[in-house]
């Protein structure tokens, strides 16, 4: 493969990682989304109930999402933070 096969591969594996990536980008913003809806939805279960408390916060781990970093973040919006 010549200079230009080779920038032409070059090209289109940048043209495919940045798609890869934007797909990522939207995947994580929709499970954001469903999250706080679900949370929105259980407030009360989620305040109350410390098993389901338990097993919600077992799922936000299992995710990667550290819903207890900050009042300002994802319990701050629900109205839930300290």
């Amino acid at each position: 493969v010549g200079r230009a096969g080779a920038a032409a591969y070059k090209k289109k594996a940048e043209e495919l990682n940045a798609v890869n990536l934007e797909s990522a980008m939207e995947t994580v913003q929709k499970l954001e989304t469903k999250l706080s809806d679900f949370a929105k939805v259980h407030k009360n279960e989620i305040q109350l109930d410390p098993a389901f408390r338990a097993k919600f916060l077992q799922m936000c781990a299992l995710l990667g999402v550290d819903i207890l970093s900050s009042e300002k973040g994802f319990w701050g919006k629900l109205g839930m933070g300290d």
